[in-house]
């Protein structure tokens, strides 16, 4: 019969009808087996249509049957069902509910087979006493807070996949319900749960609803709360909040500007970017509001005034160096750099000096492990904005705990009865096997032990989670992967992803842990960047060591090509000095341990020659440990070595200085020469023959350093001076007028050249020959008109400084339309066309298309 209605009239297989039949029919004959003689029968049936075992589909379903049991609040019915699967699998009731532990809790909590309100009300104030049957069972105590503690991660996820995340509200608003249950049975544990819930719960609140939660909160509950209120950042002062403000007011007292300072940096460090951005706000608001007494307070003297501006002001600069891509991470950057601006110039005397502790690869794995979870992984995990990420950081602090060898034991909250037992297993005489896994217990706890309270705190929960990267085969791509119209984001994840399919070694599991983090936190990438790469030249085979060798120089080369071709203005150019820099920092890290691995090889030769005990306790305790075969570490060195050898001294200089990295620049070109030939002092001992293009190209450096004196010694170099040196020390010492007859001359020989063109309107421009400036955009205009957008958008220098807003508006009309573009590095012309239409918004009197050009203003 069933064969025929389900080919008949729903049109599908048997085995497909019975399968969809399963979930709801099952549970109620396995629970009413008893009164029905049909029941076992039936049972037999439907497992003979899935060409299966009839005891192996009921213990493959026994979480819905227990759950379907449990509901029924009938104890006869669950009797029934447990002597069932008794007499079926021989299991007694303990065995049976720890079977079906996780999903059984995961059935009775996230039911969705009953849709009236009632019912499922009924059914959720059943729920805690269900969970304290299964727990007396499991476990003979019925703290609840206790048994769940290791299964409420899983039941928050199961909560935000099925429910909350579904497009129907009233799920939305059934998760909702079941947060809050969890809350109220977690009990004392709760705390450790907080960074997740509130991840959740941000899900489901509504802006309109944000005044009566703070009022709630703050106001209603100051009793309880007392002194905590003091802990709670800034908040806005509007009209809505002003009872909260009020509260907050009350219980903080009368505060200094001093004393709202620290709050201030307090909370500019705060894991949370949203309340980064809403203290960066209020500081603006307040340092325009009292700005003669913040000049004030930055004109005493004391360390106390000193700490708290260099505290500030610090805060402020990391703000400014905000990665993330999110629309209050952009605004928060531009705050911050408001923030800056009001604050002024600082005399660097009353600036503390900004301590930079030197970043050192070399470093054992539960070093490593712990840098990740404590300085990055932590703050990762608390200040998720989705689930997404917070469940990425999650897995990888999971997997590095296990790594480690940090169990469950390790956490304040576990059973005391738990620990005792540990504690007498740990002098008993064990096997080796068993020897080993004590060690890794040591090891853990060493590891645990190093973390603060509050760390510890966060990442408990990773203890006892059971997050699984699903495994996807990362084909490593051929070739150099950056492109330089990828972003840095995109770039440096997929190098990430393909240095980690080379990780060889123990450190292969802690890059592989965090596989699925490097993904959406950049902090975290940029950390683990130069270990993989240290991972892949000392460890890995010739083609991992030729492909990172390949992918620095694509960066470098896309570089150094720019930096002798016409500047660029366009989105990408800030991203690829942003992956340029990156560059320079991997190479820096790689020469600093270099460098150590030689000092350590040269202090370890008197060591191994002398059996002092002494001696051999200062080499232990080093900073870095060295292999017991130090010609394997003498290899690595040279592999490493030879990756730094392979790129170019002078593609560095070129890529430094288009990144305005001067210096950086200079001290490359510098190893250049004397690789070349020694230097470029006549009267050194070893001297060669320069071309004239390494002559310019470092006037080009020092006229980035200001050095005008340098200009003009390193022109004597020269049998002759070039025309472009000319321009280079006249513009450098501001003689304009002699830069324009330079721009003449080179004009006589290149008629058409945008650039010298260009050059020629920015020295009449810095000679303030405005009118001279407009005529002649209009001649080019009408001479070269297909870079009529880059005449219009010079010419609004001069028209705006003149103050012709009908030629202004003109101008402004032809910088916009589409066309050929020239860009100087030397000239301010964009910013100009910016001042420009918010100029000609005020006279529109056009408020939001002001705000809006000032912001976009501020991006530059």
């Amino acid at each position: 019969m069933v064969e025929e209605f389900s080919a008949a009239v729903l049109g599908i297989e048997t085995e497909e009808l019975v399968k969809r039949m399963i979930p709801v029919v099952l549970p109620k004959l396995v629970v009413l087996q008893n009164d029905s003689d049909q029941a076992l029968a039936t049972l037999y049936e439907l497992a003979k249509c899935l060409n299966t075992d009839m005891v192996q589909l009921i213990v493959n379903w026994l979480p819905k049957v227990l759950a379907f049991a449990l509901h029924q609040a009938d104890e006869q019915e669950l009797k029934s069902a447990l002597q069932f699967y008794h007499e079926h699998t021989g299991s007694d009731n303990q065995e049976i509910f720890a079977a079906a532990l996780p999903a059984l809790l995961d059935e009775l909590i996230c039911f969705s087979d009953v849709d009236d309100s009632e019912e499922i009300s009924k059914r959720l104030a059943r729920v805690p006493r269900m969970i304290e049957e299964v727990a007396r069972i499991l476990t003979g105590s019925e703290d609840l807070p206790g048994f769940l503690r290791n299964h409420v991660v899983g039941l928050l996820n199961s909560i935000d996949r099925k429910m909350l995340h579904a497009e129907d509200t009233s799920l939305q608003k059934q998760a909702v319900r079941r947060i809050e249950m969890l809350i109220k049975l977690m009990g004392s544990h709760l705390s450790t749960y907080v960074p997740k819930i509130m991840v959740l719960l941000m899900h489901a609140i509504n802006k309109a609803w944000l005044q009566e939660i703070l009022e709630e909160l703050v106001v209603q509950n100051k009793v309880i709360l007392k002194q905590h209120i003091r802990e709670f950042p800034t908040v806005p002062n509007v009209p809505a909040l002003a009872e909260v403000n009020k509260v907050i007011q009350e219980v903080r007292g009368s505060m200094t500007l001093k004393d709202q300072l620290h709050d201030v940096v307090d909370g500019l460090n705060h894991e949370n970017l949203n309340v980064r951005y809403m203290v960066a706000s209020e500081l603006s608001k307040l340092l325009n509001q009292r700005t003669e007494d913040f000049m004030a307070l930055f004109t005493m003297e004391g360390d106390s005034v000193m700490d708290i501006i260099s505290s500030l002001i610090t805060s402020l600069l990391k703000g400014c160096a905000e990665e993330s891509r999110t629309l209050v991470g952009q605004r928060l950057k531009l705050i911050c750099a408001d923030c800056l601006g009001a604050i002024g110039a600082i005399d660097p005397a009353k600036i503390k000096g900004f301590s930079s502790t030197r970043f050192k690869i070399a470093c054992s794995d539960d070093d490593l492990i712990f840098e990740l979870i404590h300085k990055h992984l932590a703050r990762a995990f608390r200040a998720a904005p989705d689930t997404i990420i917070q469940d990425s950081a999650a897995l990888a602090i999971q997997e590095l705990l296990k790594i480690a060898g940090c169990e469950a034991s390790l956490d304040e909250n576990v059973l005391e009865q738990t620990k005792e037992k540990q504690h007498l297993e740990v002098g008993k005489s064990f096997p080796r096997g068993v020897d080993d896994r004590t060690k890794m217990l040591g090891r853990g706890q060493r590891l645990w032990d190093r973390f603060s309270n509050y760390v510890k705190e966060i990442i408990a929960p990773c203890l006892t989670s059971r997050f699984q990267l699903p495994n996807v085969s990362d084909s490593a791509a051929c070739g150099p992967i950056y492109r330089p119209s990828m972003s840095f984001r995109r770039w440096i994840y997929f190098w990430i992803k393909k240095l980690t399919a080379h990780a060889t070694g123990s450190r292969s599991k802690i890059f592989n842990a965090c596989r699925g983090i490097v993904r959406h936190d950049m902090q975290v990438a940029i950390y683990l960047l130069p270990y993989l790469v240290l991972n892949a030249v000392c460890d890995g085979t010739e083609e991992a060591r030729s492909g990172i060798t390949e992918e620095i120089l694509s960066v470098l080369d896309a570089a150094a090509s720019d930096c002798s071709t016409t500047a660029v203005h366009g989105n990408n150019s800030g991203q690829g000095e942003v992956c340029i820099q990156a560059v320079f920092t991997l190479l820096d890290n790689l020469g600093q341990w270099v460098d150590d691995v030689e000092q350590e090889l040269a202090l370890s030769q008197p060591l191994q020659s002398s059996n002092s005990k002494q001696q051999a306790v200062k080499l232990k305790d080093q900073s870095m440990t060295l292999p017991k075969d130090s010609n394997q570490l003498l290899i690595q060195c040279k592999h490493v070595s030879e990756l730094l050898g392979a790129i170019p001294k002078i593609t560095l200089a070129k890529a430094s200085f288009r990144c305005q990295a001067y210096a950086r620049s200079l001290s490359y070109f510098e190893s250049y020469v004397r690789d070349k030939s020694g230097a470029f002092n006549p009267a050194s001992e070893r001297n060669g023959v320069f071309e004239d293009e390494d002559i310019s190209f470092l006037m080009e450096v020092y006229s980035g350093l200001d050095e005008p004196d340098g200009l003009s010694g390193l022109a004597s170099l020269r049998k002759s001076k070039s025309l472009q040196d000319h321009l280079l020390i006249n513009k450098k010492a501001g003689n304009w007028a002699e830069v324009l007859t330079s721009c003449e001359q080179a004009l006589q020989m290149q008629p058409f050249s945008v650039q010298r063109h260009s050059d020629v309107l920015n020295c009449l421009l810095n000679m303030c020959h405005l009118q001279a400036m407009v005529t002649h955009v209009d001649g080019l205009i009408s001479r070269i008109p297909q870079y009529r957008k880059t005449w219009c958008t010079q010419g609004v220098q001069a028209a705006w400084r003149l103050g012709r807003w009908d030629l202004m508006s003109e101008y402004l009309t032809g910088a916009n339309e589409e066309g050929l573009l020239y860009s100087s590095s030397e000239s301010n012309a964009f910013f100009d066309k910016d001042v420009a239409q918010i100029l000609q918004a005020m006279m529109k009197k056009d408020q939001f298309l002001v705000a809006e050009k000032l912001h976009c203003l501020n991006k530059l």
